[in-house]
């Protein structure tokens, strides 16, 4: 396991009446964001390889031929018993063929927690996609000496591929440059593949934390798609662990929930709610 963020470690001490909370929240926030945890500002619910919603799109830059304009607001309870949530509002548009994403989110408190902001833009066909985006980070704790507060930026690509009519590879390095304070979660290469029909589909993807090679985790995962109602589950292995996702489509609204559950730090929920979004 990796030591835990240095935005932790250097954040200011908290009054002596909300210590014990602030260690509490600090050890369950360092050992989730560790290991735990795929992603971390717009971790929105979603099947891996996919792209197709604002969040989605901010996080993992991989752009979907059919997206339209949306918006999704997302939470995020990372640590229910420590109060360690996620909260973000982001949105989609097309024009001239190009897709563009923008988003905020917030994590954590004043104590424990930083702000995000986020820009995207990609463009993709029915066989091929590509995307870059870009984040700023900023602690939401008190200002170090001198009145600066600490911040960090990071930015990345991906790309997608169609395999025939029923297959599709991809690639996402969303932290391929980066510069100022670390990242909560260090995201390195992740690649995958996923096989199937309109209905069933199946993925196995690969995924490392950048120069840790050894560290990787593999992740199984299969999804039934009925148009209005899809339904996913996904095994992950380091520790061996899974997940259970559900998205229902009423006109132009879409719920989508995802449950991860952890063998020592136990279930992570994602809820988000979005407004427009994929073609039919």
């Amino acid at each position: 396991m990796r030591p835990p963020p240095r935005a932790f470690k250097r954040s200011p001490i908290p009054p002596r009446s909300s210590v014990p909370a602030a260690i509490a929240l600090a050890v369950a926030g360092s050992l989730l964001l560790a290991r735990a945890a795929r992603a971390q500002d717009f971790a929105s619910p979603a099947t891996a390889g996919t792209g197709g919603t604002p969040a989605t799109l901010l996080e993992r830059a991989l752009p979907e031929s059919r997206a339209r304009a949306s918006l999704e607001m997302l939470a995020i309870a990372w640590d229910p018993a420590a109060e360690l949530t996620t909260r973000a509002l982001s949105g989609l548009a097309n024009w001239r063929g190009l897709t563009l994403g923008a988003g905020i989110s917030s994590t954590g408190d004043g104590v424990m927690g930083w702000n995000s902001a986020a820009l995207a833009v990609g463009r993709a066909s029915a066989t091929h996609g590509a995307a870059a985006r870009a984040l700023v980070r900023r602690d939401r704790a008190a200002p170090q000496p001198g009145g600066v507060r600490l911040t960090g930026a990071e930015a990345g690509a991906g790309f997608w591929s169609a395999i025939g009519s029923h297959g599709r590879i991809w690639a996402s390095a969303p932290m391929a440059l980066s510069a100022g304070e670390s990242a909560p979660l260090d995201r390195g290469l992740e690649t995958g593949v996923a096989l199937g029909g309109r209905e069933w589909s199946g993925w196995l993807s690969w995924s490392a934390p950048a120069g840790a090679v050894d560290a990787a985790e593999r992740a199984l995962g299969i999804a039934c798609d009925s148009g209005p109602i899809a339904l996913w589950a996904e095994a992950r292995d380091r520790p061996l662990r899974a997940s259970i996702g559900l998205r229902a489509r009423r006109g132009a609204l879409t719920v989508t929930a995802q449950v991860n559950e952890h063998p020592v730090l136990g279930e992570t929920a994602r809820c988000s709610l979005g407004v427009g979004g994929a073609a039919p």
